[in-house]
């Protein structure tokens, strides 16, 4: 029989400030990785444009004109950079919430047997979720928590890709007007 009410409210007010930064962050890393494609997407364009500028710059005599090119595209990437971190602050905040639940020996003990038993038919409880379970089972304390891991499962891919995009820092290039080329290092 749950408890729900009769536990420690700054356990379920706890959850609840973590469930509300999760979605934020999870919207947050989305919106952000779906620009960081587009951005990497024109950027490859820009690459391309550089290079057919560079391979007929001595015949058009357009040095000037390519230089501002180049301008634009460290812009762009600079700009890549500020989102990868602003990216990192975001998930050092997710990883903070994550902490101070621990400290607080927050518990949110979802078990799939438990929820499955209490699916709602006649006889049974209701499902143990992460809120009423925080109330009903305070005293467990570190033991649970990977469970809070579940809470944010569902943005665990966006920040994998996240974290692979900071892993990869921004991409550094070089052109040479000599060789015709645009190198990326």
């Amino acid at each position: 029989m749950n408890k729900t009410g009769h536990g420690d409210t700054s356990l379920v007010q706890a959850y609840d400030e973590l469930k509300a930064e999760k979605i934020h962050i999870q919207a947050t890393l989305s919106d952000r990785c779906h620009r960081l494609v587009l951005e990497s997407d024109e950027k490859d364009v820009l690459i391309e444009d550089l290079k057919n500028r560079i391979s007929h710059m001595r015949r058009d005599n357009q040095k000037n004109k390519l230089l501002c090119e180049v301008d634009d595209w460290k812009e762009l990437v600079t700009s890549l950079q500020l989102d990868r971190d602003s990216m990192s602050q975001d998930i050092v905040r997710l990883q903070s919430l994550l902490d101070e639940a621990k400290k607080q020996k927050t518990s949110v003990h979802i078990e799939a047997q438990q929820m499955a038993r209490g699916s709602g038919q006649a006889g049974h409880d209701p499902p143990l979720t992460a809120r009423n379970t925080a109330s009903a089972y305070p005293s467990h304390g570190t033991s649970c928590i990977m469970k809070i891991l579940l809470a944010v499962q569902d943005c665990a891919t966006t920040m994998f890709i996240g974290l692979t995009m900071l892993k990869a820092g921004p991409p550094k290039f070089k052109v040479d007007a000599e060789e015709d080329t645009v190198m990326i290092i």
